[in-house]
């Protein structure tokens, strides 16, 4: 186990599950004593870093919550790449084919870096999506949103050359995994490592001739880098995209 994981199974010892719970946004708005239920019949796991969580195929007969780390959600192919669909971050949830019974799990989930997961058996879920209608409502929430997500993946292939897919994936990041920067008006600093790698991945492009685009951007001032993480200048990336921005 690395250093990384060792130290988020020190973490998990002393955590504050309820707290963790309460940040996740499948829970949101729900009573304390519902949130109990939830974390009664969770169960927690560590994964290392690349560590495979769930792969296509596989029965869907769990729905994750991610507490503390990063986790990425992916399409593997038949030339042993994967096109990134999500990187998801603390809060956030997975692997809501469980909701439906019967279900294969469509994505493969895979630590993106160290990852504290809680997990409960879709039957479960099922059954308190029965009994809670608040859960139920952030469970349709959420799926909405992702299919949104989807319908403009699908323009953006469409419609959009890389340079602005990968515009429209900036601000995106920024806007999940954003940390605003003190006196830069409209900056962050991404909470995630992203390599050129990753944003390949999740653009579907090609990593030299994307490395070359995001030199450009750097050149450019809309981007730049501290301590591994990327840094985006969000005003200059919006004035870029001008009208096609959706």
């Amino acid at each position: 186990m690395g250093n990384g994981a060792a130290a988020l199974v020190e973490e998990l010892a002393a955590a504050n599950k309820v707290w963790h719970f309460e940040q996740a946004e499948l829970l949101h708005g729900l009573q304390a004593h519902e949130i109990q239920r939830f974390l009664n019949l969770s169960v927690d796991h560590i994964f290392a870093d690349q560590r495979p969580i769930f792969e296509p195929g596989e029965e869907a007969d769990r729905v994750f919550i991610l507490n503390r780390g990063v986790v990425r959600l992916q399409v593997p192919n038949l030339n042993s790449r994967e096109k990134t669909v999500a990187v998801l971050i603390g809060g956030e949830v997975f692997g809501l084919e469980s909701l439906a019974e019967s279900q294969a799990y469509q994505l493969e989930a895979v630590a993106h870096e160290e990852a504290w997961v809680s997990s409960i058996a879709g039957a479960d879920v099922r059954s308190l999506a029965v009994a809670i209608p608040q859960f139920a409502l952030n469970a349709i929430q959420i799926l909405v949103r992702r299919l949104g997500d989807a319908t403009e993946d699908i323009h953006s292939l469409c419609f959009l050359d890389i340079e602005q897919r990968l515009i429209r994936t900036l601000l995106k990041l920024a806007d999940r995994h954003g940390k605003p920067l003190r006196h830069r008006n409209g900056s962050v600093k991404l909470k995630v490592r992203i390599s050129h790698e990753h944003l390949a991945r999740l653009l579907g492009a090609n990593r030299p001739y994307l490395s070359n685009i995001m030199s450009s951007f750097k050149k450019k001032g809309w981007i730049g880098y501290s301590n591994h993480r990327l840094l985006i200048h969000r005003p200059a990336l919006e004035k870029a995209a001008g009208s096609w921005l959706s």
